[in-house]
């Protein structure tokens, strides 16, 4: 179940104001007041005007019909200013009903009597709604041209409100294509002019956009550094809005901060700021935020297992945006009850609510292929009408010039033999029109089944492109599985394993069908080389990383003349480095590997260790540590001692911390590996693993295991048989985990020697 972030697209349409509208919210009953009574012209098509911006969002047909009266009087009083006024209110009521092209129509008649007037602010706020239309439309290369020349407008005029506008949409747009680090500079660009000018709701407008940045930021990177940079921008939004008391921004800002909260499993602090988001949208009978507030409260009780609870909320969400006729929460709450309800085992339930999502995705897939037909339709309609327009009017030219010739036949007659001679020509020339006109005729035609033709063609298409999707869906999947059986071909077989290794266990628990975690093993003489490795990321990209990393371990160790931990690292981050083409610079792959490695000889237990960001466990009885000395100093080892994390009267806990840089590009690529020599003795017990066991969610909080916990563990259950600590270890994260989500590989190597 995924939450979603609250984004408020801070789009403004910036329109021109006449002196005597004091109040921009006037309201509706005082500006139809107004035309009761006996006013000037002018003053007249002013209200109009109003009332048309007013009713905009409520009622569009009352809206059009007051643009239109006001367009009609201001064309009677040669009003310029009203007329462009009028066209432009006309084309925000029917942007806002997303008719664009009639949109586009008004707005470029309004741009074109600001130009003739010079009116240089109602020629840059056009430019800005003409901007937004293709931005609706995601042409975002038109949109930035005609911003652009919106902003060099208000340069010139001075209008630092302008252009702070324009900046914060700019920013939206890279926002909208991922581009982060630009969107970040145009809405701080946004915000130093808004602060200057001191309009504390667009400052507001701003510290959220930036926390929403943050907050992707984060969300690529997995930083805790930049959630909690992008809840101080929402606080500094938040704080304001409720010095502004807009009710609606604040339970917006509420809803972000509990996302936050949620990322950082401070469960509580989540449900605090979602329950306190829902009741300002209650309060202000918001449904569509009351919708957006339950489905979040829901999945955060899904997390944490209170399943009853999650279905509580969500059905309340479902039945809120049945009632709104929002699809895509509607689509959201169907999937929501289908995993609650599969969660507790409900089968029948589960079934219902997920053959509802698949139903009401088809249905969705079906309405945006019928909306695109309509509109190529539409258009070839519009054309279609055009063109039988333009062959009436030829038809009526051609029954003209027939009656033109029957009445020159008559007086040529009477005029006699030189009229005669007119008229032979007249008819000859006429003759040549006619022809002209027929070949016209035939050739609109031709057009017009051309364009009939193509209509359908893409009705075709859209079938065909609809098959293809679940195709490739299909294929995908497929696949999937076979790169799995590619990835378990390179892991080492089992029976390898039971032979090269003494007492063991592998826990290997990849989170999707392939895997970012992987183990390595080879033997080489009397000498064992095992490898527990984390690639970037998991699922496919993870698994193309894991058969790089056994790929190069493999070519490596085969072409080494001398067995050295820390140089198969060096030479494993050189071709990982060089494969991916990795320099450091911005905006270039950061993928890499955590590893622990370790070289065990057979006949002298002498152990090497090298590891990349992932730390060696050795676990050693007491008995066996008071016997032992080193083989060639004779005095207790003490490099291993000096690494001791716990120690009781049964156990001693050594941790041998890794590199802390990956198999990949780092600042400190330049350095080796750092290679560690441990004496081993009869009885200890070595442990390597990736970061998905101590980093997996669960519990009463929804927290992290933690790695004090899984040390504990390790040394709770020394005393059991390598078979039964895996068993153990499996039960004890599956327990942890609950109903949450596993988030990430699990992998533990563990190794005994008797």
């Amino acid at each position: 179940m995924k939450k979603s972030y609250v984004y408020l697209i801070n789009l403004f349409l910036i329109f021109i104001y006449f002196p005597f509208i004091t109040a921009q919210n006037s309201s509706i009953d005082s500006l139809q007041t107004i035309l009761k009574h006996k006013v000037a012209d002018t003053v007249r098509i002013n209200v109009l005007n109003e009332l048309c911006w007013e009713l905009g969002g409520i009622d569009p047909e009352k809206a059009i019909e007051f643009g239109e009266q006001a367009l009609e009087l201001a064309n009677e009083c040669n009003f310029k200013k009203g007329i462009a006024k009028s066209y432009s209110n006309i084309g925000v009521v029917y942007d806002n009903k997303g008719k664009y092209n009639n949109a586009q129509n008004y707005y470029l008649k309004a741009l074109e009597i600001y130009k003739e007037i010079n009116d240089k602010q109602g020629e840059a706020s056009i430019y800005n709604n003409l901007g937004i239309i293709y931005f609706y439309q995601r042409n975002f290369d038109k949109t930035l041209e005609y911003w652009f020349k919106s902003i060099n407008i208000f340069e010139e005029l001075g209008n630092k409100e302008g252009i702070a506008t324009l900046y914060n949409n700019i920013g939206i747009i890279h926002f909208k294509q991922s581009n982060y680090l630009k969107a970040k500079d145009y809405y701080i660009k946004a915000l130093e002019l808004r602060k200057v000018i001191g309009n504390k709701q667009a400052i507001a407008t701003s510290y959220f956009n930036i926390g929403n940045i943050y907050y992707e930021i984060g969300n690529e990177l997995k930083e805790k550094s930049y959630y909690d940079t992008a809840l101080y921008f929402h606080f500094e939004s938040l704080n304001i809005k409720k010095e502004l008391g807009n009710k609606k921004g604040i339970a917006g800002s509420y809803n972000n901060i509990g996302t936050i909260y949620d990322i950082l499993g401070m469960v509580n602090k989540t449900l605090e700021y979602y329950m306190k988001s829902l009741e300002i949208y209650e309060s202000l009978g918001y449904k569509q935020g009351i919708a957006e507030s339950l489905k979040n409260i829901g999945q955060v009780y899904y997390k944490t297992g209170k399943i009853q609870e999650a279905i509580k909320y969500i059905e309340k969400s479902l039945y809120i945006a049945k009632e709104i006729g929002s699809w895509d929460d509607i689509k959201t709450a169907y999937q929501s009850l289908s995993e609650a309800y599969l969660k507790i085992h409900n089968y029948q339930k589960a079934f219902k609510y997920q053959k509802f999502y698949a139903e009401l995705q088809d249905t969705i897939l079906k309405r945006e292929s019928n909306e695109r037909f309509a509109k190529m339709q539409t258009r070839y309609e519009t054309e279609k009408k055009d063109k039988e327009n333009e062959l009436l009017k030829k038809e009526n030219e051609i029954n003209n010039t027939k009656l033109a010739r029957k009445n020159i036949i008559i007086y040529s007659v009477i005029g006699g033999f030189v009229l005669v001679l007119a008229l032979v020509f007249l008819i000859y020339n006429r003759y040549k029109i006619k022809k002209k006109a027929n070949e016209q005729l035939a050739l609109h035609n031709e057009k017009i089944q051309a364009q009939s033709d193509e209509v359908e063609k893409q009705r075709n298409i859209a079938v065909i492109q609809r098959d293809r999707i679940k195709e490739q869906k299909q294929n995908i999947t497929d696949s999937i599985h076979y790169a799995q059986r590619i990835q378990r071909a390179i892991l080492p077989p089992q029976n390898i394993i039971n032979k090269v290794l003494p007492e063991h266990f592998i826990f290997y628990k990849p989170k999707d069908i392939v895997s970012g975690d992987y183990y390595w093993l080879t033997q080489r003489d009397d000498k064992i080389i095992l490898a527990a490795a984390d690639s970037t990321g998991h699922g496919v990209p993870g698994a193309f990383m894991s058969m790089l990393g056994v790929a190069f371990l493999n070519e490596i160790v085969n072409k080494s003349e001398k067995l050295q931990a820390n140089l198969i690292l060096n030479r494993l981050r050189e071709n990982v480095i060089n494969s991916l083409h990795q320099t450091g610079k911005e905006g270039e792959s950061k993928d890499g590997i955590d590893i622990a490695l370790i070289i065990i000889d057979n006949k002298t237990l002498e152990l090497q260790y090298a590891g990349a960001y992932n730390p060696l466990y050795i676990i050693r009885p007491v008995i066996s540590d008071s016997n032992y000395f080193d083989n060639q100093t004779g005095k207790k080892d003490d490099f291993l001692n000096s690494h001791l994390k716990y120690s009781d009267d049964k156990y001693k806990f050594f941790e041998i911390k890794a590199d802390r840089m990956p198999i990949g590009f780092h600042p400190k690529a330049y350095k080796d590996f750092t290679n560690h020599i441990i004496n081993l003795c009869k009885g200890d017990t070595v442990y390597i693993f990736t970061d998905g066991y101590a980093d997996q969610f669960g519990g009463k909080s929804g927290k992290k295991f933690y790695y004090a916990p899984f040390r504990k563990l390790l040394l709770d259950i020394q005393d059991k048989p390598m078979i039964k600590q895996y068993e153990i270890l499996e039960k004890t994260i599956n327990n942890w985990k609950g109903d949450l989500e596993q988030i990430d590989d699990l992998l533990v190597v563990g190794v005994k020697f008797n």
